[in-house]
């Protein structure tokens, strides 16, 4: 099943003309990246921008999102579930709140 896939994945880089290249890395390198390739998350959920604009208005604006990754965050300010450059704190059900 890998080698059909990735004779696959060769023959579609050459249709487009692009070079692909493959290389064998030792499992203990790519742990941790196999490991959050498994991961899903199955609560995730955002507001379309219409009611986030109407909750604005609403409660008034935010400046940290606490539930939020660096593609979903609606403020500059933001805790995500996997540490980040960008994320201000990890697990923010325990950070402080104050």
């Amino acid at each position: 099943m890998i080698t059909e896939t990735l004779l696959d994945m060769l023959t579609a880089a050459d249709a487009d003309g692009a070079e692909m290249r493959f290389r064998w890395v030792r499992r203990e390198y790519v742990h941790d990246a196999g490991d959050l390739s498994k991961f899903g998350d199955r609560v995730y959920f955002g507001l379309r921008p219409d009611w986030r604009e109407y909750v604005s208005t609403k409660v008034g604006p935010w400046d940290a999102d606490r539930f939020a990754g660096k593609h979903s965050t609606t403020a500059k300010r933001f805790n995500s579930l996997f540490d980040s450059r960008h994320a201000e704190a990890v697990d923010t059900m325990a950070q402080d709140w104050s």
